[in-house]
């Protein structure tokens, strides 16, 4: 025998009408909200809401006592026992809670202008009192906003680093060097004490002919906003979103910067999907002058990139893809991670279709079947005031059962 699954009233009908339930419910749901309107406790700030909750709390515990005081005289109508009830229930209302209040919001606020800090809304402190965590972008905040590519990644070729840098507005400055190993291979052998010491480059142009680096440095100085620009005496910089990697991720020698320059002048740009804080990365089509067919660059966070990839450039050739090869970029990741500087990916493909409209084509089109190049790890050098206090919270939160052994207390 089927059985018939019963369906309760409250549930719109099949034919789309809103039963009886239904109406009930948005009229309990009206009077519930112009009632808790009425009395404060769904409007305001959190302080404000607290406060009509605990007016409306005294407010029956002033009820209950001058009930409690009349039902102790037997309900009497003596005006005196009447007085008395009232004068109970006023007791429970703190007159001088306002004052209170008054005086302690003056006094943060004096505290805030003395940390150089100006409010001009009163109710800011008052939301500012009922905040637990502050989640803040450390960009610009505790370091200084000068983003330079410190170590960059090729599974075709191997990783370079940048050190000592000092300006990071001029592209040849600091000390490269150049291992065949990935972060992850030098960071196991560092840890076994076994770790092959990298090789100085004095000039990054050296590295340029192998085609895995230049395609990497291709994509690095094309798929960007910023600009390098030499004058006479320093180098500026227009934009420091993500600086130019042509010139700052391996960058030895004022050459390189004439040769992006060169490399920008052969090809055209076509179309720009911009950085979209849903889809984490950016795209660019550009066409060489010389004829060849279309590519596109690519560059973002490293799983929406890897989500976007079916190969991999690596020393044995383009493969597909696989779960080992996007563990194997995780793990390199994390090695950059761990050293303080934000990652990110790079990668490419032709593109051989004809677009008469770039304006408004999907994105979802273009950025798929890309080919994963490597990894960028950029640094932000701290604010020098920010050490201290850094020093002080990693302190303060450091659990005592993670300290190394050794460590001094």
């Amino acid at each position: 025998m089927r059985q018939e699954l019963a369906i309760p009233s409250t549930y719109p009908k099949e034919s789309g009408k809103a039963t009886v339930g239904a109406y009930v419910r948005a009229a309990s749901g009206t009077i519930k909200d112009t009632v808790f309107r009425f009395l404060g406790l769904n409007v305001g700030t959190p302080l404000q809401r607290k406060l009509s909750k605990l007016a409306l709390i005294l407010f029956a515990i002033a009820v209950l006592f001058a009930i409690i005081v009349l039902a102790a005289n037997k309900f009497s109508n003596n005006s005196e026992v009447i007085i008395y009830a009232v004068a109970t229930a006023l007791s429970m209302i703190p007159a001088s809670l306002v004052v209170v209040l008054t005086i302690t919001m003056s006094m943060g606020t004096k505290r805030m202008v003395k940390r150089n800090v100006i409010v001009r809304n009163m109710n800011a402190s008052e939301n500012l009192g009922a905040v637990t965590n502050i989640c803040t972008d450390k960009t610009g905040t505790i370091t200084q906003g000068k983003i330079v590519a410190k170590r960059a990644y090729i599974p075709a070729y191997g990783a370079f680093t940048v050190d000592d840098i000092r300006n990071s507005n001029h592209p040849s400055d600091g000390s490269t060097t150049f291992s065949s190993l990935s972060p992850v291979e030098a960071d196991t052998r560092v840890h076994d004490d076994n770790g092959a010491e990298p090789t100085k480059v004095s000039d990054v142009t050296t590295h340029t002919h192998v085609p895995a680096f230049e395609s990497f440095l291709r994509v690095a100085s094309l798929c960007n906003l910023a600009a390098v620009f030499a004058s006479r005496f320093q180098f500026s910089r227009e934009a420091q979103l993500v600086p130019t990697a042509a010139q700052t991720t391996a960058a030895s020698s004022s050459e390189t910067v004439t040769a992006s320059t060169d490399l920008e002048k052969q090809w055209v740009q076509f179309a720009e999907f911009p950085f979209d804080s849903d889809v984490k990365r950016m795209s660019v089509v550009f066409r060489r002058l010389s004829g060849e067919s279309d590519v596109v660059f690519m560059k973002g966070a490293v799983e929406r990139i890897l989500n976007a990839c079916t190969t991999s450039r690596t020393k044995e050739g383009d493969v597909m893809i696989t779960e080992q090869h996007k563990t194997d970029v995780l793990g390199n990741m994390e090695v950059l991670s761990g050293e303080g500087l934000g990652v990110l990916a790079l990668a490419l493909r032709d593109w051989t279709e004809a677009v008469e409209e770039w304006r408004g084509y999907p994105r979802e089109n273009v950025e798929q079947d890309m080919t994963f190049l490597g990894l960028i790890g950029l640094y932000d050098q701290p604010r020098p005031e920010s050490y201290e206090k850094a020093l002080k919270t990693a302190v303060l939160h450091r659990p005592s059962q993670s300290r190394p052994e050794g460590a001094s207390k």
